[in-house]
């Protein structure tokens, strides 16, 4: 019997994870072999920034109407472009470039994969669909640290990162094979044009927070996993390997914290579980300032992982929920496109904030103000409020309408 056409789209998340998390971590330290600062590296780390941003921006008219399969054989296949040179013998000036193409792979396929999950599920079930999407990327992501980790770990500095690189490259292009071989078409559903989004649902201000909020989230995972805990592993004293082991721990942490808060989001309501994850993963933050060793780093990712899962998942279904309750005024695909536009924004400044702060102060004191940055989330998301309509629990439960 052949796979279901929800467990073939999995299969091709957690492959592609796999790729865009191999060398994620290895981004700043590479960066740093090549004579780059800490706040430097933040910047050449974020440098995809700008390539999502413009795809999320320019591409409102066209990703979400072209073939949904297309767009993510388009991704992998930028995304290994990026990966391929960065593998080459070359300075800062060719990994700023990598980054770019690297980050319009990213834009492609994660927007990509947002709308087919969106426009493939009912509103009572997009939590734990969403969840699931973001459990299966995170479980290839978990495999993709520490393959690099030991990947770089075969030579001495800029030329271990470089194989990792490489390999990258290769799994990313064998990625968008299997994507082009194992998914369903997924026909255009309209016009393909180009045109700016429409984000005049920014006017209302509940949606406006919402939006924020994913933003938020964003931009802690990626200084988290690109910047914090890899540049605190250097000054603990850790080796590539072990590196790739914390951020593997990390990745597993997520994908039982993204399967689990998307049950909860839609059985229990969204801001509950979101607001007490936050709150635990800020006292988490303030005790991983004393952490100086691997042990420590490890039960700091594991944590911490278990507790941000639900700043990924959580915020983009309050958007959509949000969106759902005045649709006279907007579309969903409307406030979609200005979540990814604002979570672009949260790449760039969690990426660059968190490099520059280490820079300025170290990681330990960058954890104590990374623990203050989740109060402020889930003050945020309490001014957001519940979201789930009470038919959504119903649907989510698997009782029939009335």
């Amino acid at each position: 019997m052949g796979f279901t056409v929800e467990t073939r789209f999995h299969l091709v998340v957690a492959v592609t994870g796999v790729a865009f998390g191999m060398t994620f971590p290895f981004v700043p330290l590479l960066a740093g072999q090549l004579g780059a600062a800490a706040a430097l590296a933040g910047l050449i780390t974020a440098a995809n920034a700008p390539a999502v941003l413009a795809v999320d921006v320019f591409g409102t008219g066209v990703v979400p109407n072209l073939g949904g399969r297309a767009v993510l054989v388009a991704g992998l296949t930028a995304f290994g472009l990026g990966s391929a040179l960065a593998a080459c013998p070359f300075g800062l000036e060719v990994l700023v470039v990598s980054r770019l193409f690297e980050g319009v792979g990213l834009a492609l396929f994660m927007s990509g994969a947002l709308y087919l999950v969106v426009r493939t599920h009912e509103p009572g079930r997009r939590a734990r669909a969403l969840g699931s999407f973001n459990a299966h990327w995170f479980l290839g992501i978990a495999v993709g640290p520490v393959v690099g980790g030991f990947i770089a770990q075969t030579a001495s500095g800029a030329s271990g990162y470089r194989r990792a690189f490489a390999v990258c490259a290769a799994v990313s292009f064998g990625s968008a094979l299997l994507a082009r071989l194992a998914l369903e078409p997924y026909p255009s559903t309209g016009r393909v044009e180009l045109r700016l989004p429409e984000l005049a649902c920014l006017r209302v201000p509940r949606l406006a927070r919402a939006v924020a909020l994913g933003g938020f989230g964003e931009a802690v995972r990626d200084a988290l996993a690109g910047i914090l805990l890899p540049l605190a592993a250097v000054s603990a004293g850790l080796d590539n390997a072990a590196i790739g082991v914390v951020l593997t721990v990390l990745a597993l942490a997520d994908v039982v914290s993204m399967k689990l808060s998307g049950h909860l989001a839609d059985r229990y309501g969204r801001s509950r579980p979101l607001i007490v994850t936050l709150v635990v993963g800020a006292a988490v933050a303030w005790c991983a300032a004393a952490a100086d060793n691997a042990v420590d780093l490890v039960v700091v990712a594991l944590a911490l992982g278990l507790c941000l899962g639900s700043a990924w998942v959580i915020p983009p279904v309050m958007v959509v929920d949000v969106a759902s309750e005045s649709p006279d005024l907007f579309d969903t695909e409307s406030a979609v496109a200005a979540y990814r536009i604002c979570a672009d924004v949260g790449l760039f400044l969690g990426l660059f904030g968190s490099g520059v702060v280490i820079g300025m102060t170290g990681p330990a004191r960058a954890f104590v103000l990374f623990g203050v940055l989740l109060l402020a989330g889930a003050a945020l998301a309490r001014s957001v409020g519940e979201t789930r309509h009470p038919q959504e629990h119903l649907v989510a439960a698997g009782e029939p309408l009335s």
